[in-house]
């Protein structure tokens, strides 16, 4: 499965290699940003609470290109305002179904060992420990940490409910809206001449 931006029509829940069109490659890092407050008080215990936000960021190579000056047209066009659609990189090698419905869904928000809330949900079938997904229309991507038969904790929290029937995108269906981030280079960069190669670029998820 091919992960990577996405052309700009692509609307419907199936997605295919041949919708992405700049691909990522190696080094690829999913990194989830929770701020937290963190303090040490006198005699060094360490106090600390989520600030209950999460977004992902994704840090990436684009495939070089020769005869192309997509990735140029598309940092220069976007900047580092206009937001777009990646397909979301799954954790290689897991095991991951075709698209599932909700049977029910919890908006209560369970408290973990570590302060961090979490959402759970009832589908059809069995997900997938580690995967990412969306659910219904919304571009929110979440990770799915547990599951035991059908429901499955979620995180971060549900930002909204969700009914019955609601469609659950799952691997290569998976989209994250997205902005380049602010340090991210616009442009384009030629490497021996001829072959342009952008380097890794950093895309953070748009909420």
């Amino acid at each position: 499965m091919l992960a990577g931006i996405l052309r700009s029509s692509i609307i419907t829940a199936s997605i295919y290699d041949n919708d992405v069109i700049s691909a990522f490659i190696a080094p690829v890092q999913i990194i989830s940003n929770q701020p937290s407050y963190v303090q040490d008080t006198m005699n060094l215990r360490r106090r600390a609470s989520s600030q209950g936000v999460q977004r992902w960021e994704i840090s990436a190579g684009l495939s070089p290109q020769n005869n192309s000056a997509f990735n140029l047209i598309h940092s220069a066009m976007n900047s580092n305002v206009t937001r777009f659609y990646i397909r979301m990189p799954q954790v290689v090698n897991l095991d991951i179904g075709n698209n599932k419905t909700i049977e029910q869904a919890s908006n209560t928000q369970l408290a973990d060992s570590v302060g961090r809330n979490q959402s759970t949900i009832t589908t059809q079938s069995r997900l997938t420990e580690g995967e990412f997904i969306n659910i219904g229309d919304a571009n929110k991507v979440y990770l799915v940490v547990k599951v035991d038969g059908t429901t499955s904790t979620i995180i971060p929290p549900a930002m909204m409910s969700a009914a019955a029937a609601t469609s659950i995108k799952r691997g290569g269906n998976v989209k994250m809206y997205a902005r380049y981030d602010s340090d991210t280079q616009l442009g384009i960069t030629y490497t021996d001449g001829i072959l342009s190669d952008p380097g890794v670029v950093k895309f953070i998820e748009a909420i």
